[in-house]
């Protein structure tokens, strides 16, 4: 294997990492967010199958924007915004002080995070040798996970 491709894996990897960890922290604080204004089972089950249906829009959005306007989806200035929305949106999700408020913000960070997400699975698909996409994808979601979850304990 080329020094170029293991250098493009590692970058890939890295950036894996940083979306799994940014969008898992943003996912679980959205989350304790909510356990702290209502504590009901029905809540959190209605919070965690809606906002994995709306990370799946926001993964569809991608898919859109990547199949009718693929030279924008691939810049960094694409890329860069959609973290920085990201991180603007998390804002309202975390500090509203309503339920309401709460639900409807932390809707439109999941959409990101699906963006995120499908921004992950393209790039992997183009910068990434198929033997190695394995481990890129699972190993920046698994050291991810284990960062943000070591937290919480």
């Amino acid at each position: 294997m080329g020094e170029m491709t293991k250098k493009r894996s590692l970058n890939t990897f890295l950036l894996c990492f940083f979306s799994f960890f940014l969008t898992i922290a943003c996912y679980q604080s959205w989350i304790f967010h909510m356990k702290e204004l209502s504590s009901t089972w029905s809540l959190e089950l209605l919070s965690s199958t809606t906002s994995y249906l709306f990370q799946a829009l926001g993964v569809i959005i991608y898919m859109l924007f990547a199949y009718y306007v693929p030279d924008l989806t691939g810049s960094k200035l694409f890329i860069t915004s959609v973290y920085a929305v990201l991180s603007l949106s998390l804002i309202p999700s975390m500090f509203s002080s309503t339920l309401t408020g709460t639900y409807f913000n932390g809707f439109i960070m999941n959409i990101l995070v699906g963006a995120i997400w499908g921004m992950n699975l393209y790039g992997i698909t183009f910068s990434t040798k198929t033997n190695l996409r394995f481990f890129v994808l699972g190993g920046g979601y698994v050291l991810a996970a284990l960062s943000v979850f070591s937290q919480l304990l």
